[in-house]
């Protein structure tokens, strides 16, 4: 029996799809809970507390 492979329109269609909803879900996302979601690792191996990276990348304190 052939083995039944995606159309690559359909792999595109699929892709497009997932690439849409992860903008969608960052842009309803606060850029607060943004930052916060990105320093959660370093917070975690000893780094600073996340809400201070967070207020240092929003007021534009961090790459100056």
């Amino acid at each position: 029996m052939p083995v039944a492979f995606p159309d690559i329109g359909d792999i595109i269609a699929d892709l497009i799809s997932h690439l849409l909803a992860v903008v969608r879900l960052i842009r309803d996302t606060p850029a607060r809970t943004l930052v916060d979601n990105l320093v959660r690792g370093p917070r975690h191996l000893g780094g600073p507390p996340a809400a201070e990276v967070g207020d240092a990348i929003v007021n534009g304190y961090v790459g100056r």
